[in-house]
């Protein structure tokens, strides 16, 4: 397949298997959360599980939930105004994995920009603690 056909099927994919494209916005932030944070941890849960089962749909799922944590936590970092320190430094992206399994599998209601903030906010009080 061409990979200008391979992301368009792509973008198809997530489009479908998301909430559709588009700018949902949050009653209880103070921010518009693009569609991919609007997914539940249960369905992180679910596509992180079925990708391990070799499932591509749910792997190119899987990769558009990651693509945003990983987004969504760096811009946080960048624009942190609560501290000083660089709050990704001595994380690896397999403990932000690990986090957001166990976090997900415990909140399975709870939207992925949610759960995403909850890892920012545990991750400035620890600097903090420093």
């Amino acid at each position: 397949m061409k990979p200008i056909s391979m992301l368009f099927a792509t973008a198809m994919l997530i489009a479908s298997t998301s909430q559709g494209l588009g700018i949902i916005g949050d009653e209880n932030a103070r921010a518009t959360v693009l569609t991919v944070g609007q997914n539940s941890c249960g369905d992180w849960v679910e596509a992180r599980a079925s990708t391990s089962n070799r499932n591509r749909a749910f792997e190119v799922r899987t990769q558009a939930f990651e693509g945003y944590v990983v987004g969504y936590l760096s811009a946080a970092n960048v624009f942190n105004k609560i501290s000083e320190d660089d709050l990704l430094q001595e994380i690896s992206v397999s403990s932000i994995w690990l986090w957001f399994d166990k976090y997900c599998d415990q909140h399975p209601l709870e939207k992925l920009h949610r759960a995403a903030a909850s890892l920012i906010h545990e991750l400035i009080e620890r600097a903090e603690k420093k």
